[in-house]
C-alpha cells in the first residue's frame, strides 16, 4: 500500500490543503469531471499505480477525499489491522469534490479491477470550497458517481456513506447542509447493490458536538475517529451480494 503525508493541519483550512483554490467563477460544476491542479493530479497517478499493483488482489476499494486518503497516515494503524487483510485499496486524494472522483473515474483510478465493495463517501470539499452549491447540487454530483461506479463496476456493491459532520456544533450553517444532502443520497439506497449507511452520529456526542478527540479541527478524524469509522462498517463489508463474506487474507 503507499503512504501519504498527512493532511492534517491545525486548522479548517486543511480539508482544502490540495484544493483548487478556484474562483466563485470556476467553481465546478459537481456532475462533470474536473482534473484537479498539478499536485491533485500527482496524487491521482500514484492511487492509479497502487490500484494496479493490486488488480488481482482487490476486494474493498474507498473512494473519497483527505477524510479517505487520512486512513493512510493518521488512521494507518486501523487500516492495516482491519482493511489490509479485507485486501482494501484506497484511493481518497484531499481536495476532492465531486467533480474530482469523476475525473478519477475516466482516467484510470477504477480500471482493470472487480472489487465487491467500494465504500463512498465524499461531499465536505464541495460545500467548503464551492459554498454556492446547494445540497441539492451536491447529491446531484453524488448520484452521478454512483452511476457511474455501477456502470464501470457492475459486480460491486457501493456502500455509500454519507457525508460527515463537520463544525463543532449541532446548528452551525454547513452541518445543516450536511443533513439536507444525507437526507437526499439516502434514497439513493436500492437495498441491494446501493446501501446508504449515514455513521455521523457515532462520532458525536449525546448533545450533536464533535469533539476534538474525534475531530480536531471540525472535519479531519482523529485515530480515535478512524476506529469508530471502521467499527461502523465492518459487519456491513462482511455483506456483499457479488459472492459471500469478506473473509481477511
Amino acid at each position: 500500500m503507499i503512504t501519504n503525508p498527512s493532511p492534517f493541519p491545525a486548522s479548517l483550512a486543511g480539508v482544502l490543503i490540495l484544493a483548487l483554490h478556484v474562483s466563485a467563477a470556476e467553481v465546478p460544476d459537481p456532475a462533470k469531471p474536473d482534473r484537479g491542479n498539478d499536485e491533485w493530479r500527482l496524487r491521482h497517478a500514484e492511487r492509479v499505480a497502487d490500484v494496479r499493483s493490486h488488480a488481482d488482489k482487490l476486494d474493498v476499494l474507498f473512494i473519497g477525499d483527505s477524510i479517505t486518503s487520512g486512513w493512510l497516515d493518521i488512521g494507518k494503524a486501523v487500516w492495516e489491522k482491519e482493511f489490509v487483510p479485507l485486501r482494501a485499496v484506497n484511493i481518497g486524494i484531499a481536495g476532492s469534490q465531486t467533480s474530482h472522483l469523476l475525473w478519477q473515474f475516466e482516467n484510470g483510478a477504477i480500471d482493470g479491477i472487480h472489487p465487491r465493495v467500494a465504500v463512498l463517501m465524499i461531499g465536505v470539499n464541495n460545500i467548503v470550497a464551492s459554498p454556492s452549491q446547494s445540497a441539492a447540487d451536491i447529491a446531484r454530483g453524488i448520484s452521478v458517481i454512483v452511476t457511474k461506479l455501477r456502470g464501470k463496476l457492475p459486480n460491486t456493491q457501493i456502500l455509500l456513506l454519507g457525508t460527515f459532520p463537520k463544525d463543532p456544533a449541532p446548528n452551525m450553517p454547513d452541518r445543516l447542509k450536511i443533513r439536507e444532502l444525507n437526507s437526499i443520497i439516502a434514497q439513493l439506497n436500492d437495498g441491494q447493490w446501493i446501501r446508504f449507511l449515514d455513521i455521523g452520529g457515532g462520532f458525536l456526542d449525546k448533545d450533536g458536538n464533535l469533539n476534538p478527540d474525534v475531530s480536531p479541527d471540525g472535519v479531519h478524524l482523529t485515530e480515535l475517529g478512524y476506529q469508530k469509522w471502521a467499527r461502523a462498517i465492518l459487519v456491513k463489508l462482511s455483506e456483499s451480494p457479488a459472492g459471500g463474506h469478506l473473509t481477511p487474507k
